[in-house]
């Protein structure tokens, strides 16, 4: 006769190693979250910088054909007009000077532009506020520093 078997253990995990294994990927997790941030803001500050190079060149293409600057108040409107905007002169326009609208910058808000510039006092400045959204700072992206 047979001696009684032994039951055999069944196959599958322990309630410690399904634990160890979440503990290691909520640290791959976390680790990846604060990779993110750094890489973003990034591409937020290229992304402006692109931005406001596209828009630098909109208004040099408006200054080769009024010899001025558009106003500051308006700029938005008379670089995306489709038909002539009233008060500029017809045998000049040659817009729109951008495609699409004026976007806002990677933050949010809308850019900035000012003719004189006070950093370009001899033409204008266009610019982003920034992350901290406050004009003036170290964070500021702009026609004089966008490389």
């Amino acid at each position: 006769m047979k001696p009684p078997s032994r039951r055999r253990r069944r196959g599958g995990f322990t309630l410690m190693e399904v634990l160890l294994v979440l503990v290691i990927l909520v640290a791959l997790a976390s680790m990846a979250v604060l990779a993110y941030g750094p890489i973003q803001r990034k591409a937020d500050a290229k992304n402006a910088k692109i931005q406001v190079a596209t828009l630098t060149s909109a208004v040099d293409l408006w200054y080769q054909d009024f010899k001025s600057y558009p106003d500051p108040n308006e700029w938005t409107m008379l670089l995306t007009a489709n038909d002539v905007p009233s008060g500029v002169n017809e045998r000049n326009w040659n817009g729109p000077y951008l495609k699409t609208g004026v976007p806002p910058d990677p933050w949010g808000t809308p850019y900035l532009f000012k003719a004189p510039g006070n950093y370009n006092p001899r033409s204008f400045d266009i610019f982003s506020a920034g992350p901290d959204g406050t004009e003036g700072t170290e964070d500021d992206i702009g026609n004089w520093n966008v490389e």
